[in-house]
């Protein structure tokens, strides 16, 4: 006769559960931390007012996705009656062209989406405020040399 020991008891439970193989958060809808998260981003969307922004990389195709946590729960939770403008910016990262901008690309479906919910928007894909902040990250980019000899000109021209 076997005796099952706590060690063999435990082996035997999960002897056909493979712990290597969990999807990834975002690949499964239960998964407990996309759960969370998509729950979170819901209560979040669902209690915004005034002007909102949403921030999109146009460095890559797909900047706005139906599949993603914005496009799939957010952007479904917001009240238009709460909501008085959806403000869309499109930044691309340093040094990359754009891939999809105001006009092109995913971001003409969701401004679609945002009209025919009765949303009030702007779409800017050439915001120099945020192009500003990527700079002061990596001031030593190409393109960041430019807007700094621009300040740097009016700079001089205010204090001469």
């Amino acid at each position: 006769m076997r005796t099952l020991t706590t060690k063999s008891v435990i082996n035997f439970a999960f002897i056909h559960f493979d712990f290597s193989s969990c999807p990834e958060w975002s690949a499964c809808r239960n998964h407990p931390v996309y759960s969370l998260w998509r729950q979170a981003s819901q209560n979040f969307a669902e209690k915004a007012c005034g002007n909102i922004t949403v921030l999109l990389n146009g460095s890559i195709v797909n900047a706005f996705s139906r599949k993603s946590m914005f496009g799939s729960t957010e952007l479904d939770s917001l009240n238009p009656h709460r909501v008085n403008y959806v403000n869309i910016k499109v930044v691309t990262n340093l040094e990359e062209p754009f891939i999809e901008t105001c006009s092109e690309g995913s971001i003409v479906d969701l401004i679609q989406i945002l009209q025919s919910r009765g949303f009030r928007w702007t779409c800017t894909d050439k915001d120099q405020t945020l192009r500003i902040l990527q700079c002061i990250q990596n001031p030593q980019q190409s393109s960041c040399q430019t807007c700094a000899n621009s300040l740097s000109h009016r700079k001089s021209l205010t204090f001469k």
